[in-house]
């Protein structure tokens, strides 16, 4: 796959640093998420609110944007800072393919695991 052009460069280097890329889904770790929206200049992100468990009933915070030509995910159980700049869209749920939603689901594993 060659990238072209000072976005797609970007774009690349994110690949690289999340190191989770599912059909054209970017999956990063929370703080990677932010730091790309503070790239942007007006980013608009969707978020979903969703309690998980069995017993415990945590909430987890899904967060979606647009940067360039892909998709960007995270998931995490702290509410994330976004820039002031950001439009928030609160959204019931969010339709992802399985292997998306698997490595969304592990991200928050190893957020979980790490004490983060």
């Amino acid at each position: 796959m060659s990238v072209i052009g000072t976005a797609g460069g970007a774009a690349a280097t994110v690949v690289a640093m999340s190191r989770t890329f599912v059909l054209g889904y970017l999956i990063l770790e929370p703080s990677e998420f932010v730091k790309l929206l503070e790239k942007m200049e007006k980013p608009v992100v969707l978020y979903m609110v969703k309690r998980e468990g069995i017993l415990s009933k945590k909430e987890t915070y899904t967060y979606i944007a647009r940067y360039g030509e892909f998709t960007i995910l995270t998931k995490t159980e702290t509410l994330l800072v976004l820039p002031s700049r950001a439009e928030q869209i609160p959204v019931r749920d969010v339709v992802l393919p399985p292997e998306v939603q698997s490595r969304l689901n592990s991200i928050v594993k190893e957020e979980s695991s790490t004490g983060s």
